[in-house]
């Protein structure tokens, strides 16, 4: 009632009152005064730690807010809010008397040092935010530290409550006492409780103002503010909070906040947890929960709160700071999940500084180095991975990249426990700010095994391509549809194209025009019936050439079962198909040359009867018996069928029988008369003899006929212009048959250890085309208008048998040139004669000879030249028939005739029987075959001569007399 009654201004007793208590009241004033003036004090110390605790708390909302990204304010208002509680604080600090108490100094300074450690760690927290994140360690210190603040300013409130209601009691009670009962003596309590609510109205006022300030923060901060009852019955709710949980301001006013909780059970938990804390008051803090928006979707929500008390600190309820964190628990777990992803990444990932410092790495990384997190962080990229890797690689690419360029390059190095590992390196720039670089990321990923595979299949492109080449072999596709063709490098050089000739028009135009459509139409057969294909055809090459070609091609399906694209093959088989033709001469010749030898053989037996009688006779007959003539003719008659027996022995390449070392030069001077008068009148012949040329092993008859054979065809190739034949002799360490001569024949096959010696036939007539030299070694083939034989056919026999080659080198209008080359024997000694002709036709010999010989009228002319001779024959008709009448008469017979060819029994079986029988008898093998080829078909020891059919009687008698002669019968 009585403040009721002083609220009434305008009531006249309350003015009487006064007046009348005024002149007791200033006797009381200095009292009223210092009493007005502790309480005065008081409210406005409380004022300006209440207004620093709200600027720290709002400036806590707004930092919160800025570095979860969920508004655009700027941090500056932040800290000029934590200055604003800073400079409140200072102005309680330098107040006076209240400020200077012992006690209540401490309690502000230490308040003073923590709002400075929050504006600190509020900088700190803004920096580290991109490399720390919410709800780091720094954010948690953070937290703490506020939660302390919080707490000091409670204290200090408490601590000077407690002190300024002590003064109070302690230094105006008795005041109290004497103004209180002045007043009710004279009435003056009216005049002192009128001073009161004047003052009342002041404070009132203050608290008016703090309360809008108050409620001006509630409703800008973007986060939720929530109040309730201790039955969790919401009392107070900003915009914020509204706009979270998706109601119109207002709604959720008196709503219990267990309806705002999006799981039922969570709900009863926090009936019990209130309950709790009414009993317990345990520390508050920060907890996270789902909480249902209105339109029933479920949000992440951090909820940090504290208890609301009345003005005797009993808790009435709970006021609670809500913040969504749905999209910032979005983000930390994307982050989490990219730091699961970068910590299992097989790739080694490094964050880099502007100073080259490692900043973070991957596990991968410090496995790969072989070195600890803190062997790396904070170390130099040079200092890890060495000066000279980093100084020659790294730099150069990281200056680039921290330019803004992203940087690729691949290089080797060398891991401790790894080894050498390709690695494929990616330099990404690290921005601070939209063109501001503070560094770079760095990628290494291992791609060895990629390099290794990757100089596999170059490695097998190369061996593919290169036995391609060697082979001659190129591929191909063809596309039907698009006509589109493909060609390898080595089609281009079979087709001899260049290398940028790709085109079907390219390879078809090469085709040869008769092979150009069976080939085509192979291919379209093909494409209509999926079949594969393979033939020979020809090319003709722009500049000529004619080549052949062996083509495969495969057709490629679709899933239609229509023709894709055909796969093929070429190979160039132009060198195969030219020795499939020299294959087939060679076949032709050795044909002719079984027939030839074989001729030769049969026509030597007939020769021998020939010309053993004819020798007989004209041995009886005197010199003017008129049959003297007709003798001596068929004597020359059958010397000459001998040379032609020679000749094709000689092509056969079995007619080298009467073998001795001669000079070639030797044999060419014996000759130059005999050469000049076979040529041409008006061709000249010149000689060039090497110098000490060594000896070879031939038979003199048979050189002759070749040169004498290279000489006239030189000569006739002149004509009757005027012209040089030049012969040129000399030595060489091997034949120049490697030489690419057109018709070229290379008999090489046992090369001389102690070199050649050659003869080279040199004219300046007409010359040969190509084809003509292809066949000049033909039997039968002549230039001239009537053939004459065997010819070069001949001499390519002779060489042959000489164990040399020659080669020939023509073209039209330059004149030929003929190289022979012959092996130089081992023995240098010439061979020496002994006798004369007409010594020999003295001697006679004794004893008896064992002939075999399985032809009748060669064995009865033998018999008759033996027995001429002074010897006693006995005839074998073959050599089993020869083995027992030598047992028969093994002690009479002093030499053996033996015949290589017969029946039953050959001669070289027949001579193993006699020198098994008789180890020490002579034996002279007979036959029309080539001297070597008879050594051949003996082991180590063989006859002690031979003599080649057909054997005038001069040669058979001096072999004869060489082996029976002084030897003991």
């Amino acid at each position: 009632m009585l403040i009721s009654s002083i609220d009434n201004k305008s009531d006249p007793s309350l003015v009487s009152t006064v007046l009348l208590g005024c002149i007791t009241l200033l006797l009381i004033f200095y009292l009223h005064e210092r009493t007005e003036h502790i309480i005065a004090e008081r409210e406005i110390y409380s004022g300006d730690i209440l207004h620093a605790n709200i600027d720290i708390a709002t400036g806590h909302l707004w930092l919160e807010e800025y570095l979860t990204g969920d508004t655009t304010i700027e941090i500056d208002r932040t800290l000029s809010l934590i200055n604003q509680s800073l400079a409140a604080v200072d102005s309680v600090i330098d107040s006076g008397e209240l400020a200077q108490q012992p006690t209540m100094a401490n309690y502000l300074k230490e308040l003073k040092a923590r709002i400075q450690k929050i504006e600190a760690m509020s900088l700190q927290r803004i920096n580290a935010i991109e490399t720390s994140g919410i709800g780091t360690e720094i954010d948690q210190r953070y937290d703490t530290l506020f939660k302390e603040t919080q707490d000091s300013f409670d204290a200090v409130n408490d601590v000077a409550t407690k002190h300024i209601l002590e003064e109070e009691n302690k230094k105006h009670t008795v005041h109290y006492t004497v103004i209180i009962l002045w007043i009710l003596v004279v009435g003056g309590v009216v005049a002192v409780l009128r001073k009161h609510l004047t003052f009342r109205e002041l404070v009132e006022s203050e608290l008016e103002e703090s309360r809008e300030r108050y409620k001006t923060v509630i409703s800008t901060i973007p986060h939720g503010v929530q109040e309730c009852d201790l039955n969790g019955v919401i009392t107070l709710s900003n915009q914020a909070h509204h706009t979270i949980l998706g109601y119109e301001y207002g709604e959720l006013i008196s709503r219990p906040i267990f309806d705002l909780l999006a799981l039922e059970e969570e709900a009863d938990e926090l009936r019990k947890y209130l309950k709790k804390l009414q009993e317990e008051k345990p520390e508050p803090t920060q907890f996270f929960s789902e909480n249902r928006r209105k339109d029933g979707a479920v949000i992440d929500v951090q909820v940090d709160w504290d208890y609301k008390c009345d003005s005797e600190g009993k808790v009435v309820g709970f006021i609670a700071i809500i913040t969504d964190t749905t999209e910032r628990k979005i983000a930390e777990e994307g982050l989490r999940q990219s730091e699961r992803i970068v910590s299992s990444s097989t790739d080694l990932l490094t964050l880099v500084d502007s100073g080259f410092k490692y900043i973070a790495v991957n596990s991968s990384f410090l496995k790969a180095i072989d070195k600890t997190r803190d062997e790396v962080v904070g170390h130099s990229m040079a200092e890890v991975l060495g000066e000279k890797y980093f100084a020659t690689v790294i730099k150069p690419n990281a200056l680039r990249c921290m330019a803004g360029e992203n940087v690729n390059f691949q290089q080797w190095f060398e891991f401790p426990s790894r080894g050498r590992r390709f690695l494929d390196i990616n330099y990404y720039p690290y921005f601070c700010s939209e063109t501001e670089v503070m560094g770079f990321v760095a990628n290494f990923r291992d791609i060895t095994e990629k390099k290794e595979a990757e100089e596999i299949l170059e490695e097998s492109e190369r061996i593919l391509k290169q036995a391609q080449n060697i082979t001659h072999l190129g591929h191909w596709k063809f596309y039907p549809e698009t006509c589109k063709f493909e060609g390898s490098e080595e089609m281009s050089r079979i087709f001899g194209l260049d290398r940028g000739e790709t085109t079907l028009e390219a390879f078809t135009s090469a085709l040869h025009p008769d092979d150009r459509k069976r080939l085509l139409g192979e291919i379209n057969e093909s494409i209509h019936d999926a079949e594969s294909w393979d033939i020979e055809h020809r090319l003709i090459l722009k500049d000529g050439t004619e080549k052949w070609v062996h083509s495969i091609g495969e057709p490629s399906l679709d899933e239609t079962g229509k023709t894709k694209y055909i796969l093929g093959t070429t190979q160039d088989v132009s060198e195969r198909k030219s020795l499939e033709a020299h294959v087939q001469n060679a076949q032709k010749l050795e044909s002719l040359c079984v027939l030839a030898g074989g001729l030769a053989h049969d026509f030597n037996n007939i020769l021998m009867v020939i010309i053993g009688n004819t020798q007989l006779a004209l041995d009886t007959l005197p010199l003017e018996s008129p049959e003297w003539e007709n003798m001596e003719e068929i004597y020359k008659a059958s010397k000459r069928a001998t040379t032609l027996t020679k000749q094709m022995l000689a092509y056969s390449g079995k007619g080298k029988f009467d073998v001795r070392r001669v000079n070639l030069n030797e044999v060419l001077l014996e000759m130059t008369t005999l050469l000049e008068s076979s040529i041409s009148k008006t061709v000249t012949l010149d000689f060039k003899p090497g110098d000490a040329l060594p000896v070879i092993d031939a038979d003199i008859a048979q050189l002759h006929q070749v040169v004498m054979n290279l000489v006239i065809n030189a000569s006739e190739a002149i004509g009757e212009n005027k012209g040089v034949v030049t012969i040129t002799t000399g030595k060489a360490n091997k034949p120049d048959c490697d030489k690419t001569y057109p018709g070229e024949i290379d008999m090489t096959e046992h090369p001389a250890g102690n070199g050649y010696v050659y003869l080279e036939v040199r004219d300046d007539g007409a010359g040969m085309g190509v084809e003509t030299v292809k066949k000049i070694f033909d039997p039968f083939f002549t230039t001239k208008f009537m053939g004459r034989g065997l010819g070069m056919s001949a001499t390519l026999g002779i060489v042959r048998g000489h164990k040399g080659c020659i080669s020939v080198d023509s073209e039209p209008d330059k004149g030929t040139t003929f190289k022979v080359w012959f092996p130089v024997t081992t023995d240098e000694t010439p061979d020496v004669k002994v006798e004369t002709l007409e010594e020999i036709l003295k001697w006679r010999g004794s004893g008896t000879i064992l002939l075999v010989d399985d032809e009748d009228q060669v064995r009865l002319q033998a018999e008759k030249i033996l027995k001429k001779f002074g010897f006693t024959v006995i005839s074998a008709v073959n050599g089993k028939d020869a083995v027992c009448k030598f047992v028969d008469n093994i002690d009479q017979i002093v030499c053996v005739l033996l015949d290589l060819m017969m029946p039953v029994m050959g001669g070289v079986e027949c001579f193993a029987r006699l020198r098994e029988i008789r180890e020490d008898i002579p034996v002279i093998m007979v036959s029309g075959y080539n001297e070597n080829d008879i050594t051949l078909k003996f082991n180590e020891q063989g006859p002690d001569e031979y003599i080649g059919k057909p054997y005038d009687i001069i040669d058979l008698i001096t072999r004869i007399r060489k082996l029976t002669e002084n030897r003991d019968l």
